[in-house]
């Protein structure tokens, strides 16, 4: 009732932050680098859960398992030329669909839209793999115009949350989002931390930039009453 105090809502968005840990963001570092302004808002507007590890790595599987509550078993590359990142989209399919049952399954039985926006190419592995859990929609970049490198920024994938959100007419909906920006590796292309030298610090910087810009405007949206904002 504290967050809620008129009803329950009824929608559900889950940001799977990539990479992501407590000890980046300030509140929990204590560093005073101001790297997360926005995130460390949210510890008083919200409920905090500590000590939440994915389950396992990498993406895919963590993705799969947080939505299903399982293990996943397959490595992303193995010695047989059978890891995931080693197989078609067919193979992809033929492996995972119909082996579970998942999260979007029960909210697609229980009268619920299901997306997932991925920053990834509509016909990826990982794509697929999403497909098969099965949501009614996963949308890939291409869906949002953009074919930069190999995935979408976190400015431009925040942008494509924005147009999904703004689409839910009468039915309850869980939208489910996988922004990349802060994989390892990855620098900023747009906001950067003070002079920008400093690779790891953008990327974290940038991402908090730009989910701060969606959470403004989910604020101010009409689903902002009735929907549940989860940042994993």
């Amino acid at each position: 009732k504290t967050y809620f105090p008129s009803r329950a809502p009824k929608n559900i968005i889950v940001i799977f932050t990539e990479g992501m840990s407590s000890k980046v963001i300030d509140y929990e570092n204590n560093l005073g680098l101001n790297i997360t302004p926005n995130l460390d808002s949210y510890y008083s507007e919200g409920l905090v859960f500590k000590n939440y590890f994915n389950h396992t790595a990498a993406t895919f599987r963590g993705l799969r398992g947080q939505l299903s509550s399982g293990f996943q078993y397959r490595d992303g590359v193995d010695g047989k030329g059978e890891g995931f990142f080693q197989i078609d989209n067919a193979t992809v399919s033929k492996n995972y669909n119909n082996r579970l049952i998942a999260l979007p399954e029960i909210l697609n039985a229980n009268d619920y839209n299901s997306y997932f926006i991925s920053a990834t190419e509509v016909r990826s592995n990982l794509n697929t793999l999403i497909q098969t859990m099965p949501f009614k929609k996963v949308y890939g970049m291409e869906d949002f115009n953009w074919h930069q490198n190999d995935r979408m920024s976190d400015k431009k994938i925040f942008s494509a949350l924005r147009d999904v959100v703004s689409q839910q007419k009468n039915k309850p909906f869980f939208i489910g989002i996988y922004p990349s920006g802060t994989h390892h590796g990855i620098d900023s292309p747009d906001e950067k931390y003070q002079s920008g030298k400093n690779a790891f610090y953008n990327k974290f910087y940038n991402y908090d930039h730009q989910l701060g810009k969606f959470v403004d405007w989910f604020k101010k949206s009409p689903r902002y009453k009735d929907t549940l904002l989860i940042l994993s």
